[in-house]
This record gives C-alpha cells, sequence and structure tokens, in this order.
C-alpha cells in the first residue's frame, strides 16, 4: 500500500528524532557527546583564534603536527590498545600521561603563549592531544557498540549533531571563560568538562562491560588499501571539514569577521543540521552514497561566490549550502567505517582524517596569507573534489 506524504513525513520525523532516542546507552552517549565536543572545540577554537596573529608558522606547527600525531598514530593506537589491554591496565598510564601534560603546561604557560612559533604552535597540538584524544577514543568505541542496525544513519546523524552543538556550546562559553579567567583558567575548565564526558562513558561500560574485539596494530593502515575509493572519500571530506571545522575561525578572522560574527555562524551550522537530520539519516541507512555527493555538492555551490567576492554578506548564503552539505557528507562518509563495527575501521578513517586534514594545513594556511583570491579559489577546487571522489565512491558501492 503506498504511504501519503504525511505518512512518510511522520516516518521521517520518528527514524530521525525518536528512534534514535529510545535506547537510554545511545542517549547517554549523546550527552557526552554534547559536553565532551564543548570541551574539545573551545581548546581549539582559543588556540587557533590566538594563533591567528602570530604568522602561519605558528598555525603550521599546531595544525600539521596535531593532525601527524593525533591522526596518523596517537588515536590509532588507544583504539589497538583500548581492544587489546584490560581497562585498568590501560587507563591508569593514560590518567598519568594526562596529568604529567596538564602540569607541564601550568607550569610553563607564561613561556608557551609568549611569541608562539612553529615549535610552541606544535607544542601546543601535542598537549592539545593527548588531553583530549580519550575523548574521542571512547566516543567511537560506544558508538560502535550501540549503534542499531535498521536505523544506523539516524543515530550518526543524531550522534554528529550532538557534537555539533557541544561545539557551538564550546566556541561561546570559550569567549567568556576568556574574558572571565583568562586563557590558562579557560583551557583548564576544558579538561575538567572533558573528564565529566568520560565519566559518563565509564557509566555505561561499568553497566554493560565491551566485548573486546582485537585486531594488529598495523590492520588499521593495511585496512586503508582494502576499499580505496572508499579511504579516498574520507580523506577529501577530511580536507573539507578542517576548512569549516579547525580552520574556520582562521579564516574569517582574516576577511574581518569579529567573534560575534562567527558565534551567529556556527549557531546557524547547528540549526540546518538539526531540520536536515531526519533526511540525512533515511539516505545513510540506504547506502547508495547519494547523501555524500549531495553534500558535495552543496558545498561546492556554497563556494561558488566566493570566486567574485570575499564579502562577508556571502557567508549567510553560503553558510546554509556549506552546513548543509557538510552534515551529508560527514554522516554518510563516517557510516561505512561504523558498519565495520570495529576499531580497526574507526582507525583506518581516522588516518584517512589525518591525511586529507595535513594535506589541507599545508596548502590552504600559506595561500591564505599569500592571496585570499588563491585561497578562496582552492576552497572552491577542493569541494569540487569532493563531489569527484563521492561520485567513485558511490559507483563502487552500487
Amino acid at each position: 500500500m503506498k504511504q501519503s506524504p504525511l505518512s512518510k513525513f511522520g516516518y521521517l520525523l520518528h527514524i530521525g528524532f525518536i528512534a534514535p532516542f529510545r535506547s537510554y546507552e545511545r542517549f547517554l552517549v549523546y550527552i557526552a557527546a554534547i559536553i565532551g565536543s564543548g570541551s574539545v572545540m573551545a581548546a581549539s577554537f582559543l588556540i587557533s583564534f590566538n594563533l591567528f596573529f602570530y604568522g602561519p608558522l605558528s598555525l603550521l606547527g599546531y595544525f600539521v603536527i596535531r593532525f601527524m600525531f593525533a591522526n596518523l598514530f596517537w588515536l590509532p593506537y588507544l583504539l589497538y590498545a583500548f581492544e587489546k589491554y584490560k581497562l585498568r591496565h590501560f587507563i591508569i598510564p593514560l590518567a598519568i600521561i594526562k596529568i604529567a601534560a596538564l602540569g607541564l603546561f601550568l607550569s610553563y604557560h607564561d613561556f608557551i603563549l609568549t611569541d608562539i612559533n612553529f615549535t610552541k604552535g606544535a607544542l601546543l597540538a601535542v598537549l592539545n592531544i593527548i588531553m583530549s584524544a580519550t575523548f574521542w577514543l571512547f566516543h567511537h568505541r560506544l558508538m560502535i557498540e550501540y549503534l542499531s542496525d535498521d536505523n544506523h544513519g539516524n543515530d550518526i546523524s543524531v550522534a554528529e549533531f550532538a557534537l555539533n552543538i557541544g561545539a557551538l556550546i564550546g566556541a561561546v562559553a570559550g569567549g567568556w571563560a576568556v574574558a572571565a579567567m583568562g586563557f590558562t583558567g579557560a583551557l583548564v575548565i576544558c579538561f575538567v568538562l572533558m573528564i565529566a564526558a568520560i565519566i559518563i562513558y565509564f557509566h555505561l561500560m561499568a553497566r554493560r562491560p565491551l566485548e573486546k574485539k582485537p585486531f594488529a596494530f598495523f590492520d588499521m593502515y593495511k585496512t586503508i588499501f582494502e576499499n580505496i575509493s572508499r579511504s579516498s572519500n574520507m580523506i577529501v571530506f577530511s580536507a573539507n571539514h578542517f576548512l569549516l571545522y579547525f580552520f574556520a575561525p582562521v579564516w574569517m578572522a582574516a576577511i574581518g569577521l569579529s567573534s560575534i560574527k562567527t558565534g551567529i555562524v556556527i549557531a546557524l551550522q547547528s540549526l540546518i543540521k538539526f531540520l536536515a537530520s531526519p533526511i540525512v539519516g533515511y539516505l545513510t541507512n540506504r547506502n547508495k552514497g547519494e547523501e555524500t555527493l549531495i553534500g558535495a555538492t552543496s558545498k561546492t555551490l556554497g563556494w561558488l561566490p566566493w570566486l567574485f567576492s570575499q564579502s562577508q554578506i556571502l557567508l549567510i548564503p553560503s553558510s546554509i549550502l556549506w552546513f548543509i552539505g557538510s552534515h551529508f557528507y560527514n554522516v554518510g562518509a563516517i557510516s561505512r567505517w561504523y558498519k565495520g563495527r570495529s576499531g580497526k575501521y574507526i582507525g583506518a578513517s581516522e588516518i584517512c582524517r589525518g591525511i586529507g586534514r595535513i594535506s589541507a594545513s599545508l596548502i590552504l594556511i600559506p595561500l591564505l596569507y599569500y592571496s585570499h583570491d588563491m585561497f578562496f579559489v582552492a576552497c572552491f577546487m577542493l569541494a569540487s573534489l569532493g563531489m569527484v571522489s563521492s561520485k567513485v565512491e558511490k559507483r563502487f558501492l552500487n
């Protein structure tokens, strides 16, 4: 029997906004995602916005070393170690490393945050990753555990929206915390919030211990070559994601955008992703690659006007296209890795993220300081490359 348009609309609302929350465990994962992402985004926003004023070398030191350390080694290693060792043998050394990193920053923060160069930017990157990687480890591992089989697209879509809400709160709260407590005090608050998110994850693991799924460390690197179209699309997506997430505060500052206007743009992103979430989840459940191609196309259209003008007025219409595209692309790309239900696949996806983000950093950061026109041409070309890689992956899925 053919469904009426109203019935189809009701079905989309159900699978998008109700079904993902029917699991107590998933609900807590979403709450932890908001808290943890808030702390991660606040710290990242504060550091990257501050580094812009020290020139391209400080930004290259921070971003390139961050992605090399985090995505190519540290987070894959944590995913491997989590499956191999007992939790208490794994978490105690990790806690000691975190405390040592925090102590190092608090002892030498005046030196680290003064006249920041490539080396100090790299040091900030390593300290930031040591603090935040555990959150991403538990987020990914518990998402694998609690994804539903029949509605995984919407489960992932809601999780990504929760991360975005956290990022919005973190960006706003981070600015307030700096004004109230200074840069160092704000980063300490970020660390405390991250611990709160990790406590929620421990509560979930205490309720139902996770089944270990061990794998060899280099299996993650080999997995990249098992499906070249999937890996290539993840690399291109990650380069685009760097541009609109990690690097956004920097290039928006470069075109003269104030922190308040930047906050409005980020808030618009959250609203758009919320409205698009059920459709994104529905298409992702179909697993035909439609969502990533739609996402890449939308991003490309968003960058098109910037080839002719870099007016701040363009931010509102372009942001709508960018953030619709970002949500479609993000959920679709990562869903293919989550479906493997193993840390091996998530580790491989993180390596792909690292390759994409490092490549984008090395190209876009120098271009921003050299020529705004060339920077925005590169942004358009990068989004267009996403259309090509999405089309190729879609072909192999079908």
